[in-house]
């Protein structure tokens, strides 16, 4: 004799449509809160690598150093609460038509050439390389230029 399975019909099985409706709508607003939640930790975390403030919150005996930081011009080029300073800046020199160096810096996926007169003269106590930049009409500027220690 052959062994039957029971018949269930179909419809017990089925789940009701406003059910199902609410949890697709559930499983999209999940989705959608994940996506926004990793889209704002990736956006933070790319910023936090490149744009940093400019004072090392482990010396605080460097802020007044830093504060009191000026361009060739005599332009301060930050204060406590600047947040326009890129760290350890890629930057090259560059010889211009008369042969004297001048120096670059890359931001921005480009190359930015920056003005002898926002050249900090002073010695860097920093160690690495930083420049304050700013933006007008669309084109980044540079306000000051401290190139790595060393160099």
């Amino acid at each position: 004799m052959t062994e039957s399975f029971p018949h269930f019909p179909a419809e017990d099985f089925q789940i009701p449509e406003n059910r199902l409706a609410s949890l697709l709508l559930m499983a999209v607003g999940i989705c959608i809160v994940f996506t926004v939640i990793l889209a704002i930790w990736i956006l933070i975390w790319l910023a936090s690598a490149s744009f940093a403030h400019a004072h090392d919150m482990d010396h605080p005996e460097r802020t007044p150093w830093m504060a009191a930081l000026q361009n060739g011009a005599g332009v301060l080029c930050c204060d406590i609460t600047d947040n326009n300073v890129v760290k350890d800046v890629m930057w090259d020199t560059f010889r211009d038509q008369e042969g004297v160096a001048h120096y670059e810096i890359f931001i921005e996926n480009g190359w930015v050439q920056v003005p002898d007169s926002v050249v900090v003269k002073d010695p860097n106590k920093f160690g690495i390389s930083l420049a304050w930049v700013y933006h007008s009409d669309g084109i980044v500027h540079v306000r000051c230029f401290l190139p790595a220690s060393g160099m």
